[in-house]
């Protein structure tokens, strides 16, 4: 899996496990579930793809609240919940 050098901004570390549909270009998904691993995800701003300018923190809840809706789902529909 390809781990792109970290970038530092407001204290947050950012782009270390960038996200992408192809596990050769990110380490997450699009629902922040780790390529090849079903149990791991990353939900903040190490999944970003590049840095930004501005203050992220709402970014971060969206990928968050995003990442853990499907989580949510996906344990409900595996475990016969619904």
């Amino acid at each position: 899996a390809l781990v792109a050098a970290a970038a530092t901004i407001y204290g947050l570390i950012l782009v270390q496990a960038a996200l992408h549909t192809d596990p050769n270009q990110g380490v997450v998904d699009p629902n922040c579930q780790m390529h090849g691993l079903g149990n791991l995800f990353i939900a903040g701003p190490s999944v970003f793809p590049t840095g930004g300018y501005a203050n992220p923190v709402l970014t971060i809840m969206a990928i968050a609240y995003h990442a853990s809706d499907n989580l949510v789902k996906t344990w409900k529909g595996t475990h016969g919940r619904g």
